[in-house]
């Protein structure tokens, strides 16, 4: 499940930053804001939830499922 955050999360980031002014156009991703969310997202799963929360456990095979989930959101939107 871990390799779909990234094709579902990036639109919604997408929309957010359009709406608060930081995007001025509504095409493709650039590698800036997928390596932004694929690096926020790491740090926040992987490294700041395991050191609040006793439930999770740091995975770093999480990092590739998102990187993996970043690169097939990349090449389908680039194919479309």
């Amino acid at each position: 499940m871990d390799v779909l955050l990234l094709p579902v999360g990036l639109p919604v980031w997408l929309w957010l930053e359009r709406r608060v002014g930081w995007r001025h156009h509504d095409g493709l991703p650039t590698l800036g804001e997928v390596g932004f969310l694929l690096g926020s997202w790491s740090v926040a799963a992987e490294v700041v939830a395991p050191t609040l929360v006793r439930g999770p456990v740091a995975d770093p095979r999480d990092v590739l499922a998102y990187l993996l989930g970043g690169v097939a959101c990349l090449l389908v939107w680039r194919q479309a």
